[in-house]
């Protein structure tokens, strides 16, 4: 199995958009207030009816114009351009937040030293990479996972986000093992990459 590959989930919803079924992983939910405005629903867990659209921004914002919402509610609904960054925040803190899970677990392996000598021992599933560290360490940690093939580089979070998130200063560098976590995580990152760049466009490898 590739870890880096979002699992197919059985439970298939169509878009309300494209009208094509996918699978769960790969959407997003939606629901409306009592005044009809939407909100993501990324955990698909909010009670009452809901609206899947395909986890891309391209495709929210046809979802946003064309109200799709209301089609699929059958009621008033008032999307909002919003809606767009919205979706983007909650899946992008929803990754974090799983980061956060995997530490307390042991998956999530810390630090330059740390993360170097994992990756001499196994294959990583992921490696996150602080955008806004210096190309020096990231360039080192690269290099040793080469050894291992096409390694999924994970670089769209902050010095700031992973550090808020572990609890730990200055959190440049971490390395997620294959398993369980690791497909967990899959899931939600590749919905992520639907809504920014997993990793700066000039980190060319």
């Amino acid at each position: 199995m590739d870890f880096n590959e979002p699992l197919i989930n059985k439970n298939n919803r169509r878009c309300a958009v494209t009208r094509l079924e996918k699978p769960q992983s790969e959407m997003v939910r939606f629901v409306a207030d009592m005044s009809g405005n939407i909100f993501p629903d990324v955990s698909a867990r909010a009670p009452g009816r809901g609206v899947w659209i395909s986890a891309t921004s391209e495709i929210l914002e046809q979802a946003i114009k064309t109200n799709a919402f209301a089609r699929s509610l059958k009621r008033a609904a008032h999307p909002k351009p919003e809606l767009i960054e919205q979706t983007k925040e909650a899946l992008f803190q929803k990754c974090l937040g799983l980061l956060a899970m995997a530490r307390r677990a042991g998956e999530l392996i810390l630090g330059f030293d740390q993360v170097s000598e994992a990756i001499k021992k196994s294959a990583p599933a992921f490696i996150i990479e602080a955008y806004d560290a210096s190309n020096d360490g990231r360039d080192k940690i690269i290099g040793l996972s080469k050894k291992w093939g096409d390694v999924q580089i994970i670089g769209c979070f902050c010095i700031d986000d992973l550090g808020k998130t572990l609890s730990r200063d200055n959190i440049v560098h971490a390395f997620m093992p294959k398993g369980q976590f690791a497909q967990n995580w899959a899931l939600e990152i590749n919905r992520l990459a639907g809504f920014v760049p997993l990793k700066p466009q000039d980190w060319i490898f």
